[in-house]
């Protein structure tokens, strides 16, 4: 790692371009100190900020930066399920989450939901930089302090029953993912039909729908289970 943040081997080209980047946490105070520190790297431009996952997802659609720097755990769409939707319809971005947990499936989770940075909230401004220069890259990076041997290392691995809530948890379409994320909130049938412009029918059969692709048959244990298994955090 270079001592003024430019990663070594960068093209000339990329060095003459600025990497427009969006930056989104519910902490506004870490926002602001991210994005003071960024500021200072000449050849990164930080074009937006957002609080929350909505107002994020809303920006994102509209700015469509090089990188987008999420927090993995935010209300409304937190940081995976932004990431999901940024790959899917805006795959022009890149994904950097920003996470206080080191745990493996976290960081798995993370990677299958596309994201091309996984940096511990710990990192020093270095880690965040050089995370920001190899999604642009096409590369994907880890926060030092995580283990080596999270991709690449060929396990294969006796699936669990959590591993297969995951398995399913990936059959979910867009809607029922956030529809199943306020249903964690502690929202009702009616302040999500309010929340999303939708019948409390819809609303009933989309909850259906999702305890069915889930195999769970109560509202309680179709939380504790996301919860448990690390799919959507309070």
């Amino acid at each position: 790692m270079s001592g003024n943040g430019i990663a070594q081997g960068m093209p000339e080209k990329r060095r003459l371009t600025k990497i427009r980047v969006f930056l989104a946490d519910d902490q506004a105070i870490l926002t602001e100190a991210l994005k003071t520190s960024l500021s200072t790297v000449p050849h990164i431009d930080v074009v937006g900020t957002a609080f929350n996952g909505r107002d994020a997802m809303d920006q994102i659609a509209l700015l469509k930066p090089d990188i987008a720097v999420l927090d993995i755990s935010m209300p409304g769409l937190d940081g995976l399920e932004i990431s999901r939707q940024v790959n899917k319809y805006y795959p022009q971005t890149q994904v950097i989450l920003l996470s206080s947990y080191d745990d493996d499936q976290y960081v798995k989770t993370a990677i299958q939901a596309g994201v091309r940075g996984y940096v511990l909230k710990t990192a020093s401004h270095h880690n965040l930089v050089d995370a920001i220069e190899a999604a642009v890259r096409g590369e994907i990076y880890l926060s030092p302090q995580i283990t080596s041997h999270i991709i690449g290392d060929g396990r294969v691995e006796k699936k669990s029953p959590d591993t297969e809530l995951k398995t399913r948890f990936d059959l979910l379409s867009d809607r029922e993912r956030e529809i199943l994320r306020l249903i964690t909130e502690g929202k009702t049938q009616r302040d999500i039909a309010a929340l999303l412009f939708l019948s409390q029918a819809t609303v009933k059969s989309h909850r259906h729908n999702i305890m069915k692709k889930l195999g769970v048959h109560k509202s309680v244990d179709l939380v504790r289970h996301a919860l448990k298994n690390g799919i959507i955090k309070m």
